[in-house]
């Protein structure tokens, strides 16, 4: 099995941090903890982690076109505007 380092398409999120990322939201809008069935936080799990992907490879892209080796946060920042507006 691969590292995740290795791969970044291999890496996992756990089903745990998407629920405590969801009750964490609910909490700050002043919702009630959320219910969400089994398929629903997979599919969150999914859709997270292709964003974290996505993100990793827009900002590996701004930082080789600025002749970095380094991905640093101004490069993550240059390249969330195009991706929020493709998720």
């Amino acid at each position: 099995m691969a590292d995740a380092s290795d791969d970044p398409t291999e890496a996992t999120i756990s089903e745990a941090v998407v629920l405590k990322l969801l009750s964490h939201a609910a909490e700050e809008s002043g919702a009630a903890r959320p219910r969400i069935n089994q398929g629903a936080i997979k599919a969150t799990v999914e859709l997270l982690r292709l964003f974290v992907v996505q993100a990793r490879a827009r900002a590996e892209g701004e930082a080789a076109a600025e002749g970095d080796d380094v991905i640093r946060p101004e490069h993550v920042e240059a390249a969330m505007p195009e991706l929020f507006a493709d998720f």
